[in-house]
C-alpha cells in the first residue's frame, strides 16, 4: 500500500504479509509500530468492522483460500493497487 502527499510523491511504503496459521498459545502485543494487537477470528476482519488499514479484508479472503484453489487474478491485482 503506497500513501502519497498532495503533490502525487509517495511518503510511505506499507506492506500487508498474511500467514495462515492456527492459534495455539500466547497473547498479541502491539510494539511502537502499532497502538493495538490482538488475535480476531478471520469472519470478524472480513465483516469490515474493525479499524484496520485498506486491503486487510481482502487480503484474509485471499489467505483463508485452500491452497489447492486457484487464487482470483482479479484479487491479487487488486491488492497490488
Amino acid at each position: 500500500m503506497l500513501r502519497h502527499d498532495a503533490a502525487g510523491r509517495v511518503v510511505a511504503d506499507y506492506r500487508l504479509t498474511a500467514i495462515r496459521c492456527a492459534y495455539v498459545t500466547g497473547v498479541a502485543r502491539a510494539a511502537d509500530d502499532a497502538r493495538d494487537a490482538r488475535w480476531v477470528p478471520v469472519a470478524e476482519v472480513q465483516a469490515g468492522h474493525l479499524p484496520m488499514s485498506a486491503r486487510v479484508a481482502d487480503l484474509t479472503r485471499m489467505v483463508a483460500q485452500p491452497s489447492t484453489e486457484k487464487l482470483d487474478s482479479s484479487l491479487i491485482g487488486r491488492l497490488r493497487e
